[in-house]
């Protein structure tokens, strides 16, 4: 309480975090400071200041109904303090598996598709809402994030626990818990970020480090391992130096020392792009906004060319998890970078949009 009484009515959760170390420190000695130091290492201080919960799908959450504190919202009756954000891909039906409450009735809970469910003079804004099973959130045409907040619907019981299930396809996995560590007995009592090395013998640390370099001729795949890149740049046949080969000859031999077919036959009949077997090309495309489609072995237009999906992951996280506010955690990932190509082809696909907006 004497932590709370010394912030400002405008704190966030950090600020807060912040005066209960100092407070704690001061008050039962340095440890006790540190252990609270710890705890802010463990725990999503950044959803806690925007009074959100993020939410997998397969996860069971549960959260307290106790929100007097609410601004607008109705006298007696008591939502939920936190709203639970739960990102979904397009064109997905969120559907409810779980639904239950400590006592008395489920209470009823209210979803906004992008933006907080907010209220004004005792009633929600939301779009849809729901108060027993089953329950879904419909399809939305774009990707976004629901909001939910529960309401009690008998507040005459007292504040209770309820909890909750979202079950889709297409969404992101949890992301790993960050590499934060936090010794007691230290005196400072600071996260420090642990290097994820184990395993890995080149690659990024996950603390701005890396797990060590490839030797020449080699490349860090995904799984943080030294793997052989091959030597293909201007053979069209024979040994990429990895084991592997840069090609096949239609007809004729390879010449294995420069990697050319010869005595070879093009095969370029119905091809006016692409691989000719024998090491060169039928033919080239030009204009703007036009790619070879090597399947076909024709021009086409990069905006007709099919797109990789952009799902991300399979359909959410452990789902064995008991409890929301017991199971926030934080962090953040970086992907591999794209390649040449695929840059490429994102900038021709940026450019032909842009041509096709009205002015």
């Amino acid at each position: 309480m004497r932590a709370l009484a010394s912030v400002g009515s405008s704190a966030g959760f950090h600020e807060l975090g912040i005066a209960m170390q100092d407070h704690m420190a001061r008050r039962f000695g340095a440890q006790a400071g540190e252990l609270v130091a710890c705890l802010q290492c463990e725990r999503e201080l950044a959803a806690c200041s925007s009074r959100t919960r993020r939410m997998y799908a397969g996860e069971t959450h549960e959260s307290r109904l106790l929100g007097d504190d609410i601004p607008g919202a109705p006298s007696g009756n008591k939502p939920a303090t936190f709203q639970y954000e739960l990102a979904v891909p397009a064109n997905t039906v969120v559907n409810f598996d779980r639904f239950a409450i400590t006592l008395g009735m489920l209470p009823t809970v209210y979803a906004r598709f992008n933006q907080k469910v907010a209220w004004a003079n005792g009633n929600p804004t939301f779009d849809v809402s729901f108060t027993s099973l089953p329950a879904s959130l419909p399809a939305q045409p774009t990707a976004g994030t629901w909001y939910l907040q529960g309401m009690l619907r008998d507040p005459g019981v007292g504040t209770r626990r309820y909890g909750l299930r979202a079950q889709f396809s297409g969404g992101s996995p949890r992301p790993a818990a960050p590499a934060g560590a936090c010794a007691l007995g230290s005196g400072v009592g600071s996260c420090t970020c642990v290097p994820a090395c184990t395993g890995r013998t080149c690659g990024a640390d996950g603390c701005g480090g890396s797990c060590g370099a490839c030797p020449g001729g080699m490349m860090c795949n995904a799984a943080g391992t030294c793997a052989c890149v091959p030597q293909c740049a201007g053979r069209g046949c024979g040994p990429d130096g990895c084991g592997g080969t840069c090609g096949t000859c239609a007809s004729g031999t390879c010449n294995t020392a420069n990697g050319m077919c010869e005595g070879c036959t093009p095969m370029c009949t119905g091809k006016v792009c692409g691989p000719n077997g024998c090491g060169q090309a039928c033919g080239q495309c030009t204009g703007n906004n036009v790619v070879c489609e090597l399947s076909s072995g024709q021009c086409v237009d990069a905006g007709e060319l099919p797109m990789p999906d952009a799902g991300g992951g399979t359909g959410g996280g452990s789902g064995a998890g008991g409890g929301g506010e017991d199971l926030v955690m934080g962090g953040c990932g970086c992907g591999a970078a794209p390649s040449l190509g695929v840059l490429g082809l994102a900038a021709l696909l940026m450019l032909r949009r842009r041509r096709a907006i009205p002015a």
